[in-house]
């Protein structure tokens, strides 16, 4: 027996499948017909759209949902990145008046119904009277007791319509009236909405679209309330729409773009809201009949007011910010082989790197890396050569990056051997700080740490020495927050303060040890550097949490973690408990990464959320903290990565001495110890981008500039020789 409440859903769920809508009204009017003279025969029609800085467009996709209960829509997301670029591209649209929605994107920019009624209501004041405002939606959508709703990634699975009226955003009481609050006389609403059962376990079911959509996107042109909308759906009332698989995105935005792009385009070359309708309209039922067969059905129909539709043009063919050139939508199957007939006619890098982007697993992926690589090595080679006078680089750090050039390669940019000179060279290998120092740090918060015959001082990113190489302390570290730590005497001995950015001393030594302040607070040791315990100071160096720790973290996340006894716990910044002390241990980098903390108990490492709950099993036998989504771990001696549900990203199987954390979606791995390691690099899809084949070690000439990735090219020595690898695999050791 089916539940009553999930039935129900599934009746009267209405998902709304326009991809580009500017209203809805009960019936649907033939293409650019104006209202019946009792509703304004005499009203004008607009034949042309504002300029293109008075273009505003507010784009969502929801694949995720946060109730488990709703079926994930994997196209919606797609949907919404392809309808920004394309109306940046060929509709004249400028990217900053696009605002994306996608529940893969940072927080504040995921399409929860606070987001989207709070950048809607933004654009009231915003989007200029005269000006046009597009509002898309990709995701589920429902009708309960004739009135329709959308579903954002936040609304909880429920079937009362008081629960709905809270959660989901009414179309009628939400969207339509903040888009009349806007003032704006020219609407779009691009909706994609009707693909199947909200409800999961139902993704097979249909959920049709229903007239309460099209009566609550309804706007009244003869009362001036707006000058002109249009409504196109993405399929006919009663029926439901279909994702393409292949394409990563609805039939009907597929269809929408690749007719804005050219395929829609007139003897002139103009793509007008007229033959962009007819084209949609023809190619989404032929496309879905061959795809899915002849027992499924989808026919998008259009509602248009206001507009002049033949005359208004959306987009003129060739005259795009794109490198490709706009091609008809293939009815035989045969997409890709006419898209990369395209590619290869422009070769050119932007092209082969859309075409990897559209079919990351086409037929022709080994020969677009293969040219892309080419063509990216032409320009790259002159940078290449002249990194060749240096045998260490380090990893760029705001736009910089440590070198050396050296006479005994295998020295690192950090030691001091006589004759040896550091400097820093941008990402084009040009050198902007001359290299004439002893030694050098990266660049932190704009400053770096030089030294010179036993003297440093920090310099800025034109080489400036804003910090004259005068200090006489013992150890110098990087700012952080402004202050850098400062030591006198030695390690067991000696006393850490911190100095200013203009090498002012505002906390003087008196601490046995110290660490670099994070969210305001800096971890200090008192008494002496064996037992003495641990607390925290602010800025000023008052002292904001008692010495009492046996050892202690820096905060991270709001929370510190802290040991008294045998035992871990964390703490908060009025330096209460906020987790128990009953952990063992934690990661290098201890304390929470990105909500997670890596933390020891009965031998072996785990995961823990800021409530304390166990989110990942304590089963590693080491365990680092996450970075962009990934930390890795290690597990019978053997490293490999985890996602943060404790999915294997790579499972642990490299031996080598190396667990870098991801940067810019890449990182680095090993196989094998000391002189004999190999390295390579992982994506955060768990792919060898770079085969790990590359000898290297941190103390040997082979190091080289294997830190320094730019242009998606890395620095390796391989069989004795010096050269480069992209991140697809090519080799360049023609220098």
């Amino acid at each position: 027996m089916v539940n009553a409440n999930v039935n129900s859903w599934r009746v009267a769920a209405a998902l709304l499948c326009a991809a580009v809508a500017v209203s809805s009204l009960w019936s649907a009017p033939s293409l650019g017909q104006r209202r019946s003279p009792d509703r304004g025969a005499d009203l004008r029609t607009v034949s042309r759209l504002p300029s293109k800085e008075n273009r505003w467009a507010l784009i969502i996709g929801v694949s995720a949902y946060e109730e488990g209960n709703i079926t994930p829509l994997p196209g919606a997301n797609n949907d919404a990145r392809a309808l920004r670029d394309a109306l940046r591209d060929y509709a004249g649209f400028e990217e900053k008046n696009i605002i994306l929605l996608t529940t893969d994107e940072a927080k504040d920019r995921r399409p929860t119904k606070n987001n989207i009624l709070r950048l809607l209501g933004n654009l009231s004041g915003t989007v200029p009277k005269d000006g046009l405002l597009l509002v898309a939606f990709s995701g589920h959508g429902i009708e309960r007791q004739n009135r329709a709703f959308l579903l954002a990634s936040d609304t909880p699975y429920n079937d009362n319509i008081r629960v709905l009226e809270r959660t989901a955003i009414s179309v009628q009481d939400d969207i339509k009236e903040l888009i009349r609050d806007t003032g704006v006389k020219q609407v779009i609403i691009l909706l994609d909405a009707c693909r199947n059962d909200p409800t999961s376990g139902r993704s097979d079911s249909d959920n049709p679209l229903t007239p309460a959509f099209t009566k609550g996107f309804s706007f009244d042109v003869r009362n001036s309330e707006i000058e002109a909308f249009a409504t196109l759906y993405a399929t006919s009332i009663g029926a439901r729409a279909y994702e393409y698989a292949r394409e990563g995105k609805g039939y009907f935005t597929w269809a929408f773009i690749e007719g804005l792009k050219g395929g829609a385009a007139n003897e002139q070359g103009e793509v007008t809201l007229g033959g962009l309708v007819r084209y949609v309209e023809k190619y989404v039922p032929r496309q879905v009949k061959i795809d899915l067969g002849g027992g499924k059905n989808q026919r998008p129909f259009s509602i248009i007011e206001g507009y002049q539709a033949e005359g208004l043009v959306l987009a003129v063919a060739g005259n795009t910010n794109s490198n490709l050139k706009p091609t008809l939508p293939p009815a035989t199957g045969t997409g890709e082989q006419i898209y990369w007939r395209e590619i290869e006619k422009r070769n050119t890098i932007t092209a082969y790197e859309n075409y990897l982007s559209r079919y990351p697993n086409g037929e022709f992926v080994n020969a677009a890396k293969l040219r892309l690589g080419a063509l990216k090595w032409a320009n790259f080679k002159p940078v290449a050569q002249r990194m060749l006078k240096y045998h260490d680089i380090r990893r760029v750090s705001e736009g910089l990056a440590a070198v050396r050039e050296t006479k005994y390669p295998g020295k690192q940019v950090y030691s001091k051997s006589d004759g040896e000179k550091s400097g820093f060279i941008d990402k084009t290998g040009e050198e902007i700080v001359p290299l004439r120092y002893d030694a050098v740090d990266d660049f932190k918060e704009g400053l770096a740490k030089v030294c010179l015959r036993g003297k440093c001082g920090f310099i800025d990113k034109t080489g400036k020495e804003v910090i004259p190489l005068q200090l006489e302390y013992d150890d110098i570290g990087d700012f952080s927050e402004g202050l850098a730590l400062v030591r006198v005497g030695d390690w067991e001995t000696g006393k850490t303060g911190y100095i200013d950015k203009s090498g002012k001393e505002v906390i003087p030594p008196r601490f046995a040890d110290a660490q670099s302040f994070s969210q305001g607070m800096a971890c200090v040791q008192v008494g002496d550097s064996k037992d003495g315990k641990w607390g925290f100071i602010d800025s000023q160096g008052r002292v904001v949490i008692t010495p009492r720790f046996d050892e202690a973290d820096s905060f991270s996340e709001e929370l510190a973690f802290v040991r008294l006894n045998d035992k871990w716990g964390f703490i908060d910044k009025d330096g209460n408990e906020a987790l128990p002390f009953k952990y063992t241990g934690g990661a290098v980098l201890r304390g929470f990464r990105e909500g997670l903390a890596a933390v020891r108990l009965n031998g072996k490492y785990g995961y823990i959320d800021k409530a304390g709950k166990e989110v990942i099993p304590f089963k590693y036998d080491y365990a680092y903290g996450f970075r962009e989504g990934i930390a890795a771990i290690s597990l019978g001696h053997k490293l490999g990565y985890i996602d943060k549900t404790g999915r294997e990203i790579v499972p642990p199987k490299y031996t080598g001495d190396v667990a870098a954390s991801f940067r810019d979606g890449l990182a680095l791995v090993g196989q094998g110890e000391g002189d004999d390691m190999v390295i390579g690099l992982v994506d955060n899809n768990g792919r060898e981008v770079i085969p790990v084949k590359y000898t290297t070690y941190v103390l040997s000439p082979k190091i080289w500039c294997w830190a320094f990735l730019s242009d998606g090219f890395v620095g390796v020595y391989l069989d004795g020789r010096r050269g480069f690898v992209d991140i697809y695999g090519n080799e360049y050791f023609d220098l």
